[in-house]
């Protein structure tokens, strides 16, 4: 039986930017058949028993809560056998672009930063090329490779890498408005940019409540049961973020234009 994907769709310095994004994706966080129409969606065929799903659920599901540098490294080896595999496939490349985006948060070695950056994006251009995710997905993974950018200079590439994933980020959210990865990585970006060029902590929580509400919403949308293995990431630091900053004042979440 099949299931169609559905759409959900400084005076604080550029190194807390930085610090805040990495506990977004430091957690982050079929059998599918890809379809090359001219729809973005993927159509998924939630067979359990095919070894494709099994090892992309076994996989994208240590992406849903903390994982450590070690065990990353081991799953972006893991990634990149499924992906030359099932070289029809968008989703390997597509994980494997976002594993790759998340080493450039977790890498101590500011030299090893643009490599991971670099692999991230490559693999995203053969994701894009399969294609079958939907735009929106694609940008995100862009915004983040741009913040991971930015922790190899601060002073020489904080405004233009931060401006430039703001520009995707933006992008995205015209697209799709309820996707909650946009709207965490906006709510996050809002967190940590000066007031000056519209930072503030009232609208990054307001981007984050709707967020959260939208993982709920998407969660409805995949089949009971099934371990869902098209783009679902973030939900875990979403919460963890809203926990943290969003709580001493309730924030409703209501429609934000970024």
């Amino acid at each position: 039986m099949k299931y169609p994907y559905s759409n959900i769709g400084n005076i604080r310095s550029f190194f807390t930017l930085s610090i805040c994004l990495s506990f977004f994706t430091c957690s982050l966080a079929q059998p599918a058949n890809v379809n090359n129409s001219e729809e973005t969606s993927v159509s998924i065929e939630w067979d359990v028993h095919n070894p494709y799903y099994q090892i992309m659920a076994e996989n994208v599901g240590k992406l849903d809560s903390f994982i450590a540098y070690e065990d990353l490294q081991q799953l972006i080896g893991t990634l990149e056998r499924v992906a030359r595999v099932e070289q029809d496939e968008a989703l390997p490349q597509y994980y494997l672009a976002f594993s790759l985006s998340t080493m450039s948060f977790k890498e101590d070695d500011l030299d090893n930063i643009d490599k991971w950056c670099d692999r991230s994006e490559l693999a995203l251009y053969k994701a894009e090329q399969i294609g079958g995710i939907d735009e929106e997905e694609i940008l995100v993974i862009r915004a983040l490779i741009q913040y991971g950018r930015l922790r190899v200079d601060f002073m020489g590439r904080g405004m233009e890498a931060s401006a430039q994933a703001e520009r995707y980020l933006s992008k995205g959210y015209k697209m799709n408005p309820d996707n909650p990865r946009i709207l965490a990585v906006l709510g996050q970006h809002y967190l940590n940019i000066p007031p000056q060029v519209g930072g503030s902590r009232e609208k990054s929580c307001q981007f984050l409540s709707l967020s959260k509400e939208a993982f709920v919403k998407e969660k409805q949308s995949f089949p009971e049961g099934i371990f869902p293995i098209v783009p679902h990431w973030g939900e875990f630091d979403v919460n963890y973020l809203v926990n943290k900053y969003c709580r001493s004042k309730r924030t409703e979440a209501k429609t934000k234009t970024p």
